[in-house]
């Protein structure tokens, strides 16, 4: 689970009370009506509200802000700035909740509270964190962590520290992150000895844990913690957090130098991985195919480890490794394109840790020379240029042939809306695998197989397509045939007469419309590059994948990524903790 994940789990376990809504401020038209309500009957209204009708929850939280101001209630000015910066939080508006939360600080520095003007910082930080600006963040956090020992207030302290280390962890000081979390972690058992519970919170610290052992390369403590982990979360059935754990496990044994074993730990986390914890967990697979010398396998697993790390923009810190080893390997392979493609990757890369001193200190980037790698990357460019003006002669008949494009260029814009009415079509058609299709009603007499066999095979094929058996790369006619305890021929006219198609038609129109959904229902597979999408449904490469895909729906599968990326997303409500 990415920290910037479990930095927003706390911030709205520890301070909000159900208020997540609209992201409109100012006070504007308020009715008097609403003034008239107390400030606990405004709190009954809008709390209700947050994931029915944010436009409306918003003019409450501005009702509460407003009667507050009439009245000199400073407190409850408080909470109303409070709410509204959190809600703006929640809306990813962190620039206006900052506005709110320097107004809640300057309102409250003089009052003698436990929470304020704590909660200030707290929000301030919190909103800092998500624009991804990490000493703002820690010097807000440690500003909190100033008022919660004024205080005396153990759970701000600790509700600090927890965030505090958890940036040390993102600028390398695992050392001190690990102290920090220990230290924790001793508070969260006194809690739980006292009948408390503790779960969640617990579970983070695991997992913070955790991720300081393996960046100190403590794996006998890493295994500790992330098998007592495991052991936590199945007791609460939380597969969440088991699988995210389960993921660190794998890493702990490829670490190990064992890879055979890691593999199997890795591969049963993938489905329960999204974001930054699948890329990392790609990148790791890969790392132990590689290191197998299963080199086909772990540049797939890589080529999507980089898919989904330069569309989220997380740079998880082994990407750096990765780009450096494909940089290398299509070296040796003298592809000088896919070579300077790697290089770039890892220049940009670097870029980023240094305006962000992201999960990286100088002993990592010591690894990669960069002045090197720009040479190496001029050095590219001057060949593959030199290579392009071979075909500088050509340049001439290239634009005659381009003028003569241009006549065609009516007969590809109707193609265009041709496209368009073919994928509207196959959303309203709503695809689902094929195997709910229903069978042809045929008399097994006429293929001359026995009744009882055929019904026998036909049973064996629902099962097979329900099972996904399809998108096994080594499928055939003659393996199928051996599996299911019959022959090639009676397999080959059963499917013939029941479905209406070829055994190699077959298996490609189920990969296909189990494609279709899995495209639909998965953002993340739209980020894969359609060879590492072709492997994942079983095809062979990406022209024969495309191909059956084409003949199927009369559309390329990128055209019907792209649509389908051009839908609108409804955003997920967060779950009130």
């Amino acid at each position: 689970m990415p920290i910037r994940k479990l930095l927003f789990v706390l911030f709205f376990a520890l301070w909000l009370t159900p208020n997540a809504t609209a992201q409109k401020v100012g006070h504007g038209n308020i009715p008097d009506s609403l003034l008239q309500l107390s400030y606990q009957e405004l709190r009954d209204v809008y709390y209700p509200l947050v994931y029915e009708d944010s436009t409306a929850a918003s003019v409450y939280i501005n009702a509460h802000i407003k009667k507050a101001k009439i009245e000199n209630n400073n407190i409850e000015v408080a909470g109303g700035y409070r709410n509204m910066a959190n809600t703006l939080n929640y809306f990813e508006n962190y620039d206006s909740a900052i506005i709110y939360a320097d107004s809640l600080i300057t309102l409250t520095y003089n009052l003698n509270t436990d929470d304020y003007p704590g909660m200030g910082y707290h929000i301030k930080g919190y909103s800092y964190f998500m624009k991804r600006d990490f000493k703002s963040a820690l010097k807000d956090y440690l500003l909190l962590l100033e008022h919660a020992n004024k205080k005396d207030n153990i759970e701000l302290q600790m509700a600090a520290k927890e965030v505090i280390a958890s940036i040390k962890h993102i600028f390398g000081e695992h050392e001190e992150a690990l102290a920090i979390n220990l230290e924790y972690r001793k508070h969260l058992k006194s809690l739980e000895n006292d009948g408390i519970d503790v779960y969640q919170d617990l579970i983070r610290n695991i997992n913070g844990i955790v991720l300081s052992y393996l960046h100190l390369n403590d794996l006998k403590n890493a295994e500790k913690y992330v098998t007592l982990g495991l052991n936590q979360s199945k007791s609460r059935n939380d597969m969440e957090w088991y699988y995210h754990l389960h993921g660190s496990y794998g890493e702990i044994k490829y670490k190990q130098g064992l890879p055979k074993e890691a593999i199997p730990i890795l591969t049963k986390s993938l489905p329960y991985k999204k974001d930054y914890g699948l890329a990392n967990t790609y990148v790791f697979r890969g790392k132990s195919y590689w290191d197998l010398n299963q080199k086909a396998k772990a540049l797939l697993d890589f080529e999507k480890a980089d898919s989904i790390v330069q569309h989220t923009k997380e740079f998880l810190p082994e990407i750096l490794e990765v780009y450096a080893t494909l940089n290398a390997y299509y070296r040796e392979q003298n592809h000088q394109e896919k070579q300077k493609e790697y290089i770039d990757k890892l220049i940009y890369v670097d870029s980023v840790i240094d305006a962000n001193a992201l999960y990286f200190n100088k002993k990592i980037k010591e690894q990669y020379d960069i002045p090197l790698l720009l040479a190496e990357r001029q050095v590219l460019i001057d060949t593959l240029k030199s290579k392009n003006t071979t075909y500088t002669h050509w340049l001439y008949a290239l634009s005659l042939a381009l003028g003569g494009a241009l006549l065609f260029g009516y007969y590809y814009y109707r193609k265009r809306l041709n496209y368009k009415k073919k994928f509207e079509a196959l959303m309203a058609k709503q695809h689902a695998a094929q195997s709910a299709e229903t069978f042809k009603e045929i008399e097994s007499k006429e293929l001359q197989i026995a009744k009882e066999v055929v019904q026998r095979l036909l049973g064996q094929l629902e099962t097979f397509e329900q099972q996904q058996g399809y998108l096994q790369p080594a499928v055939s006619l003659q393996n199928l045939a051996k599996q299911l305890n019959t022959n090639s021929n009676y397999l080959s006219k059963i499917i013939n007469a029941y479905r209406g198609k070829n055994f190699s038609s077959y298996i490609a129109d189920l990969r296909i419309a189990h494609v279709l959904e899995a495209l639909k229902n998965n953002n993340a597979l739209r980020n894969y590059k359609i060879k590492a999408i072709a492997v994942e449904m079983g095809f062979g490469n990406a022209e024969s994948f495309t191909r059956a895909f084409y003949k199927k729906t009369g559309l390329y599968p990128s055209y019907y990524i792209k649509q389908l990326n051009k839908q609108p997303i409804t955003k997920r409500k967060v779950e009130a903790r």
